[in-house]
């Protein structure tokens, strides 16, 4: 799924997917906005939006991703992303 993520990343399109919960149990569908991929101790993860209610990205994890598939709607990023991904 890293080179969905990566595509959507460059193109500032979103991402459909189907993803298993690292801390609940269960399997969510949401669409995010990739905003950073990173290689971490736990694999490659995406920072994503929409942002949360208190205004930060998402972090998943792609090793829980049961499937990515890029979608034809394009994201604008927030104005502030370095700031907000320099925290995260």
């Amino acid at each position: 799924h890293l080179e969905t993520l990566s595509h959507g990343q460059q193109q500032r399109r979103r991402v459909g997917i189907v993803y298993s919960r690292a801390w609940q149990a269960g399997v969510t569908e949401r669409v995010i906005e990739p905003y950073r991929l990173v290689r971490t101790g736990r694999g490659w993860e995406v920072d994503a939006g929409p942002l949360d209610p208190d205004g930060r990205p998402r972090t998943f994890l792609v090793s829980n991703m049961r499937e990515a598939v890029l979608r034809e709607e394009g994201f604008d990023p927030p104005p502030h992303l370095d700031r907000l991904l320099a925290e995260q």
